[in-house]
């Protein structure tokens, strides 16, 4: 499934466009009714915490997609129900648009992240997958910078909770949660990078690994496997 940048999903004049496109591709693809409705309130989140922004950010992010100039200046103008921009706002916006830099999507996946941490302590587990049983690999949200979305999730889990982190090869970490496994209560964390993975993996999906004693019980007795892709690699999706 495609994803709309994050400026769009924000800009409440076509939130209903990506809403539609969004229950189309999943239809089509054989999502279930649950897990359309989960990635719509994944989206309506992005969506509140956009409207939030000011101009200059929300430009810079539609900058870093790619969009033109103009694009960017109706997108805006509509998205503050077509009241024109001043000169001035005009011309901070062009100068937005040319020194853009490539995006990394680290608000959206922020977002998205907090509902993932708010189902998993609420014993549900995150993202999609094909299959929808406990113990088979999710699909968190994709978005054009894995490892910055797999650190996000991590540092978001970790909020309030003692560790350690030790240094693996390839840029990969592992985090060690009150005593970690050698501990009773104690959890362990492993992040890898992009491409370092098991050969199942696209070299460009980050993953997460998450061992508790909480997470196996709702996991089937197994460690919970995230991946955070930049294009969705799931079909026929279920919660």
């Amino acid at each position: 499934m495609s994803w709309a940048p994050v400026g769009l999903i924000g800009n409440p004049h076509l939130q209903e466009v990506h809403r539609q496109i969004t229950i189309s591709e999943l239809k089509a693809a054989g999502a279930s009714e649950t897990a359309i409705l989960n990635r719509l309130e994944q989206n309506r989140l992005a969506a509140d915490y956009m409207a939030t922004l000011p101009t200059s950010e929300q430009a810079t992010i539609l900058a870093a997609q790619g969009f033109g100039l103009q694009t960017i200046l109706n997108v805006i103008t509509k998205g503050r129900g077509g009241r024109a921009l001043v000169k001035a706002e005009v011309a901070a916006i062009e100068r937005i648009a040319k020194n853009a830099k490539p995006p990394v999507n680290t608000l959206q996946s922020t977002v998205f992240n907090q509902q993932a941490i708010k189902q998993l302590n609420n014993g549900v587990r995150p993202g999609i997958t094909a299959k929808g049983t406990p113990g088979t690999t999710r699909e968190m949200a994709p978005s054009s910078n894995p490892n910055v979305s797999a650190q996000d999730f991590i540092n978001q889990y970790l909020i309030g909770k003692k560790y350690t982190m030790e240094n693996l090869p390839n840029g990969s970490k592992l985090y060690h949660v009150n005593g970690g496994g050698k501990q009773a209560g104690g959890i362990t964390v492993t992040y890898r990078a992009a491409g370092n993975a098991s050969n199942r993996t696209t070299d460009t999906t980050a993953t997460v690994e998450i061992n508790s004693a909480a997470v196996k019980i709702m996991n089937q007795n197994d460690i919970l496997k995230l991946k955070f892709p930049v294009k969705s690699e799931v079909s026929n999706a279920t919660k």
